[in-house]
């Protein structure tokens, strides 16, 4: 571990949540060993304690199915993929359905804690044989930013819920295609607020639940619906969105919401949704 500078420690304090003193960083290297305290030698690195980490090369995962990449187990934390990659070895290819093969990993990051305060951006997952990040528990304040969900299998390519409240979670510049399974992000609960992503080449785009807001976001040639409601998905939000080509042709309804609250603008091939 190093030392985060003090100005950059300043930075990350003011931008957030007031999270454990330093900054903890993991690469390729230190995977072996162990990175920091808490964290046993191999697959997966353990984020145990509260506080910011930081990947500071790619990250290739092996082990098979049931080894996870990065699994978090603390309260309050802030994962910096800097933009590297957490790898598990495999590709998804729409042809026209989905194929996925070669991955020699499961999960690429997972949160296990009860209620966790969860920050994680700027980097991609890809590859993985069970997931891409899978979040069962989030509270207050959790986001998820520039991030690339990439040719991931398992039916799990993006999940997030919350720790039973209705909690909000802020999504922004998610990339999620190419994905097997129920991919884009489904929500346990968890009121979304997703913008400016792209939800591509999935079997399913994005499925958001009751309470959730979507906009600017684009979903095009994904298997299933570009955008579906869970459990019915009643009072969704959305406007200034893009369809194209979902649920097998231009011509086919693009998105199934059991109750919408059209801010409009959104627009479904060369013309208006219905």
């Amino acid at each position: 571990m190093r030392p985060i500078p003090l100005l950059a420690l300043a930075l990350f304090v003011a931008a957030g949540p007031a999270f454990g003193e330093g900054e903890f960083e993991i690469d390729q290297a230190c995977v072996a060993v162990g990175c920091f305290p808490g964290d046993a030698p191999g697959f997966p690195v353990t984020l145990a304690n509260d506080g910011a980490y930081r990947l500071t090369s790619d990250l290739t995962v092996t082990g098979g199915l049931a080894v996870n990449g990065i699994e978090i187990a603390a309260s309050r934390i802030d994962l910096d993929l800097g933009g590297f990659t957490v790898n598990g070895g495999g590709q998804c290819i729409l042809n026209p359905g989905l194929e996925c093969s070669g991955a020699v990993a499961g999960r690429g990051i997972v949160q296990n804690g009860a209620g966790t305060l969860l920050r994680i951006h700027d980097g991609a997952v890809v590859g993985m044989g069970s997931g891409g990040i899978v979040a069962f528990s989030l509270n207050y304040g959790s986001s998820f930013e520039n991030l690339t969900i990439l040719g991931n299998a398992g039916g799990l390519p993006f999940v997030v819920s919350d720790a039973g409240a209705n909690v909000p979670v802020q999504m922004r510049g998610i990339r999620c295609v190419r994905n097997q399974g129920n991919c884009g992000i489904f929500n346990n609960g968890a009121r979304l607020q997703v913008s400016d992503s792209v939800f591509s080449e999935n079997e399913t785009g994005l499925i958001v639940g009751y309470g959730s807001v979507v906009t600017d976001c684009l979903f095009a040639r994904n298997i299933g619906f570009g955008l579906s409601g869970a459990n019915g998905g009643t009072q969704v939000a959305f406007g200034r969105n893009y369809f194209s080509e979902n649920n097998g042709s231009e011509a086919a309804a693009q998105y199934s919401i059991g109750q919408t609250r059209d801010m409009g603008h959104n627009v479904c091939g060369d013309g208006s949704c219905p």
